[in-house]
């Protein structure tokens, strides 16, 4: 994995529509890995130019989440570099989207509860990836010595280990990811039938970090360059573990980190400071502007869940944080709304998502139970 791939002259770019402000194209060449899933071995990536700009630019390397059915959020943060002089490169992770054959779902293949097959994955992304940066870098409207990468989730873990093992990447930006692949798994809320495969396998937790260390972005630090590091977390995480999140930004103790008062999906409530957070970040890398991102970016914290009081029996209800307390446990004071009309919750998280608390709804208040999960 730490090789350049053999260089290829098979790539074919095609002009598409583009934007008063951008250029696009779409980049198709073949993976440097064939796998058995024939639509698997030709990447796809689309090419965002930002138009009328005098000298050659920067560029950065996108990559998605997993499972995504579209490209649209990081084609919004491509339009956001170029309306800072940054072109984008949004590359299609292995076999999601055109790369997954018909009648599978976007992602499906890609998590798999097989070591060796995890394992060939994400090291044909880390491949694709390095030939896409081959053809970036002779590219003649981008400064081959300014190329950065970034990604979310899924994307943001590969991009992490793109980074750690190819330093011609100038910087990173990686948004709700983490490292430690194998806790990650898990514990990650999107990989249940996964881990619950691998124990009926045998496979534990140890055996899964010791198959996966040769693409364990914890095992590729350029502690070096942490200060070309963008870290975005969000603080209520069940998709990637705050942990593992913590574990990557102390992987690069120089990184600027910004947390988000959410769970890994309510960060859709922030996405445009997100990507203007990124941009920003990107503007100071290649071009030298100051800049000091901010410590946070504030979204809702959105609840849904199971309730139970004597007044109002067992009911769902979803709700945001009026109040939490930083310390652990953490208390919270939570608006929920139900079938069965508002409700006040106060309460004191016990274990996974239970908590035990007050309840007050229109006509009392008394004791309360509420499982949830932060979105």
């Amino acid at each position: 994995m730490h090789d350049i791939p053999p260089e290829t002259q098979d790539y074919v770019e095609t002009p598409r529509s583009s934007g008063p402000d951008q250029i696009a194209s779409i980049l198709r060449f073949p993976s440097p890995i064939s796998t058995k899933v024939q639509e698997n071995n030709t990447v796809e990536a689309e090419i965002y130019l930002p138009r009328d700009v005098p000298s050659r630019v920067p560029c950065v390397i996108l990559l998605h989440f997993w499972g995504a059915t579209d490209l649209a959020i990081v084609q919004s943060l491509a339009r956001q570099l170029n309306r800072n002089g940054i072109g984008a490169a949004v590359m299609v992770l292995p076999y999601h989207l055109r790369r997954s054959p018909p009648g599978v779902r976007s992602g499906e293949l890609a998590l798999q509860a097989d070591v060796n097959h995890l394992r060939e994955s994400m090291t044909q992304a880390v491949l694709d990836v390095k030939r896409l940066y081959a053809w970036l870098s002779r590219h003649p409207a981008i400064d081959g010595s300014k190329i950065g990468v970034a990604g979310i989730s899924l994307g943001g873990v590969v991009a992490s280990l793109c980074f750690g093992v190819d330093d011609r990447l100038s910087s990173g930006a990686f948004v709700l990811a983490g490292g430690d692949l194998a806790h990650l798994i898990w514990n990650s809320s999107v990989t249940l039938e996964a881990r619950l495969d691998f124990r009926r396998q045998g496979v534990t937790e140890d055996d899964l970090r010791r198959e996966l260390a040769d693409v364990e972005p914890l095992e590729h630090v350029r502690q070096a360059a942490g200060e070309n590091v963008l870290i975005i977390a969000a603080k209520f995480d069940e998709v990637v573990p705050p942990e593992d999140t913590k574990k990557l930004a102390e992987a690069y103790p120089s990184s600027r980190v910004v947390t988000l008062d959410s769970g890994h999906y309510g960060a859709v409530f922030a996405e445009n400071r997100i990507h203007r957070t990124v941009a920003d970040f990107f503007r100071s890398e290649f071009f030298g502007a100051p800049y000091t991102p901010p410590s946070s970016l504030r979204t809702p914290t959105i609840r849904v869940g199971v309730h139970y009081d004597p007044e109002t029996d067992v009911t769902l209800g979803v709700g945001i944080d009026l109040f939490r307390m930083k310390r652990q446990p953490s208390p919270f004071v939570a608006g929920l709304l139900t079938p069965r009309g508002p409700i006040l919750y106060g309460g004191v998280e016990i274990s996974n998502g239970l908590s035990v608390g007050v309840a007050a709804t229109t006509e009392r208040a008394t004791w309360g139970i509420l499982w949830s999960i932060v979105l």
